[in-house]
């Protein structure tokens, strides 16, 4: 071990001290993985201002505690020795991430390693720049990925064989584009509208007009400001990129990612490490009674709502085993708010009647976890995403009859052991699909399908509207009693 440290470290350019090696060699035999840890060492000591290329004992140890602080390792690890993925609840294994809780890390492009931001304060108010900053942080991320997707990168020999037979798409920067450029090219960058019915493509080099009229497109909805990947040619008379084919950067599945960042904790649930995922599937695949139960439109200015929730509620709570999580995401109202409606006290009203809903089943309000999560209708500050957790002041009632309860942003990242789920509320089809550059393609359904889904939508209108006489009969029969208390009352006066 001592031979190898000795040589990466003169790789750098640096020696070491008798202690100071010491101290490294025993960091690195009590890890996991020397040869990453290694690694990790060497980052830091290329992120210090080193003043002489000797490390002393005290630049060693200072290394170290940042590793093990990055790592959750050493003195920063949990007491039962089982790294962050301890700080979990060990009871039901479900963690909670708030949006603006979630820790933000930045791409280095000369190092090749993410660092975490953590000086910079997060404000839904931020500054111009923060979205120049945006975009920018956008594209690293996902021209990182794609620089080791293996349709993008180059073979490493170029002799005969199954390497050299491998086709791959070499990425141009949009530089290498402008004055003579001759052949197809592929490109990488964000879709913009810089001027009137003109599309340009950008990237951290430049930018370039394109047109679009003619392309292939693979699935997806195409908007202004998405990061595309398109294949074409510059046409000599003008210039302008001519695409063939456009699509999406490809996906990458979370091995892969987690093998390229070494487990970063991209959520802020705690750094999971190989051999603690592998506990948690293992924990996963034997609690087989676990469950989540996920509500949406939950309308609590509707008398049906509280009365389908509690059919739910009486059926889940007859179980032996109750679920593990319920999840109620807004609208809570079936107006949503805006400028012309802002009635808090009708508003804060559902919430009451939901707590006093919740309290005729104690076992489901004191041993499940609940999220409430705000839909787009749901007053806050703003209707920019992430939207805050819905107001104390609005939710008072339900927050003392739920002890359990986490009033989420919008969206809300949950854990549970080895899983990342995400619960988010917007209609961001529609949003998307108004703003599309080119129209999506459209799949041609088979006759029997097509017939299933118009059956589908019949019975969806028929039950709504059988819904709506329901309410209406139910509210005139109320009216109804109302006026009879009255009559009665007024006889009785004018007997007396």
């Amino acid at each position: 071990m001592q031979g190898v440290v000795n040589e990466e470290f003169k790789m750098m350019g640096l020696s070491m001290r008798g202690d100071a090696m010491a101290a490294v060699v025993d960091f690195l035999e009590r890890c996991d993985d020397p040869h990453t840890a290694l690694s990790q060492m060497l980052d830091e000591l290329d992120a210090k201002a080193l003043t002489t290329s000797i490390v002393d004992l005290r630049c060693a140890e200072e290394v170290i505690h940042a590793v093990d602080k990055r790592n959750g390792t050493g003195a920063f690890a949990a007491p039962d020795g089982q790294g962050t993925a301890a700080l979990l609840d060990d009871e039901d294994g479900i963690t909670i991430i708030d949006s603006f809780d979630m820790p933000r890390y930045c791409y280095d492009t000369q190092r090749k390693v993410f660092h975490e931001n953590a000086g910079k304060v997060k404000t839904i108010n931020a500054s111009a720049e923060s979205k120049i900053e945006l975009y920018r942080e956008r594209f690293l991320l996902l021209q990182q990925r794609v620089a080791r997707h293996r349709m993008f990168v180059k073979p490493a020999f170029s002799a005969s064989g199954a390497a050299a037979q491998r086709t791959y798409c070499e990425l141009t920067p949009l530089t290498g584009l402008l004055g003579h450029s001759v052949g197809t090219k592929y490109v990488m960058g964000c879709l913009s509208q810089l001027e009137d019915d003109r599309f340009f493509l950008e990237d951290l080099t430049g930018q370039i007009q394109v047109d679009v009229s003619h392309a292939a497109t693979s699935s997806g909805l195409y908007t202004e400001n998405c990061i595309v990947v398109a294949e074409g040619e510059v046409r000599k008379s003008d210039g302008v990129l001519e695409v063939r084919a456009l699509g999406f950067p490809p996906a990458e599945s979370r091995e892969d990612t987690r093998n390229a960042t070494n487990f970063l904790d991209f959520v802020g649930a705690g750094r999971l490490r190989p051999k603690d995922i592998e506990r948690m599937v293992e924990e996963e695949a034997a609690s087989t009674s676990d469950m989540f139960v996920v509500l949406s439109d939950v309308w609590l200015d509707r008398e049906s709502t509280f009365a389908r929730l509690r059919t739910v509620f009486e059926g889940f709570d007859s179980l032996d085993a109750i679920p593990s999580m319920f999840v109620l995401m807004g609208d809570f109202s079936s107006q949503p708010f805006g400028p012309t409606r802002f009635g808090f006290g009708d508003y804060a009203k559902g919430f009451d009647k939901l707590a006093e809903l919740v309290r005729e089943f104690p076992r489901l309000r004191q041993e499940a976890r609940w999220v409430i999560v705000p839909g787009p209708g749901d007053p806050g500050v703003s209707s920019a995403l992430p939207r805050p957790p819905l107001m104390p002041s609005l939710t008072e009632s339900l927050r003392e009859a739920l002890p359990r309860a986490t009033f989420a942003s919008n969206p809300a990242r949950v854990r549970y052991r080895s899983q990342d789920l995400v619960f988010m509320r917007e209609d961001l089809q529609s949003r998307m699909r108004r703003n599309c550059i080119l129209p999506p393609t459209e799949i041609e359904d088979a006759p029997a399908e097509k017939a299933a889904r118009a059956r589908a939508r019949a019975k969806a209108a028929a039950r709504e509207a059988r819904l709506e006489r329901n309410e209406a009969r139910a509210e005139r029969r109320a009216a109804a009693r109302a006026k009879k208390l009255r009559g009665g009352k007024g006889g009785g006066e004018g007997g007396g």
